[in-house]
């Protein structure tokens, strides 16, 4: 059985969907579901790797006007997206005795309302228990649609961004390659992207045993996790 650990993350933003209340008691249901056995980090923006580098702060897609009301909120809702795997390294230096990092995104609690199928405490634990158990032969991840072109400037469905599974012997590999598609996206493009456009990149050039298995944005980023 592996040693499993839940990764997320909070820094508040002057979003206009969820106050800051709503978000920590979605992420407080999350850490009850993980039983105590999550990271929550709760970094400054301008402690964050990408906002060190002072990209430019222009969304690749169009701001969605109903969550972020400036396109410059709209990229740090990125910077932050974009940090999920510094997290996770920083989790593993901690918990030296983690085999598996699972990023789970510290508002997952509220996805599934509009399916039908909204994600609850005993969908966490009972996925923690699944990965728990796998063998790691290959490396799961959910996503609602297959390999396609990358839209650079629109919504890329390959990956679910708010649930990834890292082994620890992965994620140096996978850390660095997100790091380096993303500036050569930024560096090109001019813009900063979602992650969702960076994945797909991180897939293709690296030679790790990625394994997709159909999702949506609801519980079944965790109950289709694929048995042993």
């Amino acid at each position: 059985m592996k040693n499993v650990r839940v990764v997320t993350a909070f820094t508040p933003l002057p979003v206009t969907h969820l106050t800051e209340n709503q978000y920590t008691a979605l992420g407080d249901t999350l850490v009850a579901a993980c039983d105590g056995n999550i990271s929550v980090y709760r970094d400054r923006l301008d402690d964050m790797w990408l906002a060190k580098e002072n990209p430019p702060m222009i969304p690749a897609a169009p701001r969605p006007a109903d969550r972020y009301p400036t396109d410059e909120i709209n990229v740090m809702s990125h910077i932050i997206q974009h940090n999920r795997t510094t997290w996770a390294k920083r989790m593993f230096d901690e918990h030296p005795e983690c085999d598996v990092a699972v990023w789970l995104d510290y508002g997952i609690m509220k996805q599934g309302a509009w399916t039908g199928k909204t994600i609850q405490p005993e969908h966490v634990a009972e996925f923690l228990i699944r990965v728990a158990n796998y063998d790691f032969h290959d490396m799961p991840f959910p996503g609602i649609e297959g390999k396609q072109p990358i839209n650079v400037h629109g919504n890329n469905w390959r990956f679910c961004g708010s649930t990834h599974i890292w082994p620890r012997a992965f994620i140096n590999i996978i850390d660095d390659e997100y790091k380096r598609c993303l500036r050569e996206f930024i560096n090109i493009n001019m813009c900063v992207p979602l992650d969702l456009a960076i994945w797909p990149m991180v897939e293709a050039n690296t030679a790790l045993p990625w394994r997709w298995y159909k999702a949506e944005y609801d519980h079944t980023q965790l109950t289709e996790f694929p048995h042993a």
